[in-house]
């Protein structure tokens, strides 16, 4: 099992994206973006050339929705995120410790969470972001690294 370790250095997913922009490791792109023919190419030369995560900034037809994608793929990204060694045997064995692990939530009356409210017969499913990630599938989709259906980061 993993030995105890400092605090990560962020509170909340924000936090930890702004700590990959002070690293160099998130790259922004600003250039416009289809979710169905482009992004998920992008985003798969992206991980195989081991470059950093990716904030797209423009998609088309989404133009105050940005999206992030291999913010959680490499080494050196889950070492940011899990306040761990850059190699893949500690971040397994803290993944696992994490999954055994789970922490209480902790409900706050304010935060940036609960900025946009979508309520009831407002809420549109085709607001969200959903990729076509490969040429061949079926149609686009969401959640796609999320372990059984649970994030562990």
């Amino acid at each position: 099992m993993a030995t105890k370790r400092s605090r990560v250095g962020y509170d909340e997913h924000r936090g930890y994206l702004k700590l990959l922009e002070e690293r160099c490791m998130l790259k922004h792109i600003s250039g416009e973006v289809d979710l169905d023919s482009e992004l998920g190419a992008i985003a798969y030369r992206d991980l195989v050339k081991d470059r950093p995560g990716l904030w797209f900034d423009n998609v088309k037809d989404y133009p105050v929705m940005p999206m992030i994608a291999n913010v959680m793929y490499q080494e050196n990204l889950l070492r940011v995120a899990f306040n761990g060694d850059a190699n893949w045997a500690d971040l397994r064995d803290l993944s696992k410790e994490g999954k055994n692990n789970w922490l209480a939530s902790n409900e706050v009356p304010t935060g940036t969470v609960k900025d946009v409210k979508i309520i009831s017969e407002d809420i549109d499913r085709g607001m969200l972001l959903k990729p076509k990630w490969h040429e061949e599938d079926g149609r686009s989709y969401i959640g796609t690294w999320h372990p059984a259906g649970r994030s562990f980061a």
